[in-house]
């Protein structure tokens, strides 16, 4: 039997819209942390994307049986869902993890989250969303925040790089804008990212394969933290992300993201003793500025809607 097919209404749960994309938000900006830590284990890049895709599949397996929800989904809506799974996740894992080794980790972030205005481009022409003066502000003050908080300090630029990093961006928008298409909306959210999970991890251990990049060869903290990879950043960051997008829209879920490199420095500080700089608290203003905006213009619509 299958339950719980969409979420609420959007007008009533702008709040709740917002706390899932926060809470996406953190969890994916957990993730360059515990990666550090397993690849200090003896995992890699490959192996990383590998385990965070099959050990979330396990996990939302259970949910599911537990849940006693069906599985089963239209022919046309299985299609969109394997390009999400496929080019929205596994593609942009990486070709972000292949561009820090032409560019630093800083610059290759700056060019991902150039995604935020990618996905307000096309909801606007697609979905008819609608674009007003805070969500432009909003995504504006995001970028440059992200600029500010990373920092440029490059002089030497790899083509190939850059167009890695871009191309990351571009392919995380189009999983973005896909959860908002209406037949993977009708989706059961939990049904959804089982099937993310398993092309994800598919094609992961498909590519692991044929390049002999696999390696399961690691001590017990890489594990752990694999673990907490894919239950964290992984399990619980794609269903947080498909929720807020069906309840605030791609665009303001898309600029709520830019919370993701504010929680990657802020734990690197404590975790790693990264220095503390005046350009990390200027640009963590500018962000924090962005989420106030998008939150002030998601109350204006429910004002409207209620009146």
């Amino acid at each position: 039997m299958q339950n719980d097919k969409c979420v609420p209404t959007t007008s009533t749960n702008t709040t709740t819209g917002v706390l899932y994309a926060v809470g996406s938000a953190l969890a994916f900006g957990c993730m360059p942390i515990f990666a550090k830590i397993a690849y200090e284990g003896g995992a890699n890049t490959t192996t990383v994307v590998f385990l965070r895709y099959f050990i979330a599949l396990i996990f939302v397996s259970v949910v599911l049986f537990i849940k006693k929800i069906d599985i089963k989904i239209e022919a046309k809506n299985l299609y969109k869902t394997i390009w999400i799974g496929i080019v929205g996740y596994f593609i942009t894992g990486l070709t972000l993890f292949m561009s820090y080794n032409y560019i630093s980790v800083g610059l290759a972030t700056m060019l991902h989250f150039i995604y935020p205005a990618i996905v307000m481009i096309f909801s606007r022409i697609i979905f008819k969303e609608s674009l007003n003066s805070n969500k432009i502000l909003a995504l504006i003050l995001s970028i440059v925040g992200i600029y500010i908080l990373i920092g440029f300090s490059e002089c030497n630029l790899s083509i190939v790089g850059v167009l890695l990093a871009l191309a990351s961006g571009l392919s995380y928008a189009s999983a973005v804008l896909g959860v908002n298409d209406s037949g993977i909306k009708s989706i059961n959210y939990l049904v959804f990212t089982f099937y993310i999970y398993i092309f994800s991890s598919l094609t992961s251990l498909i590519y692991g394969l044929s390049t002999k990049q696999l390696n399961f060869h690691m001590n017990f903290t890489s594990i752990i933290s694999i673990v907490v990879i894919a239950f964290v950043c992984t399990f619980l960051s794609v269903i947080f992300v498909t929720l807020s997008v069906r309840i605030i829209g791609p665009t303001n879920v898309s600029i709520l993201s830019t919370l993701e490199p504010i929680t990657s420095v802020i734990l690197g500080i404590l975790i790693f003793r990264e220095s503390f700089t005046i350009s990390i608290t200027i640009g963590g203003l500018f962000i924090l500025s962005s989420l106030y905006l998008v939150n002030k213009s998601l109350s204006k619509k429910e004002k409207r809607q209620r009146s």
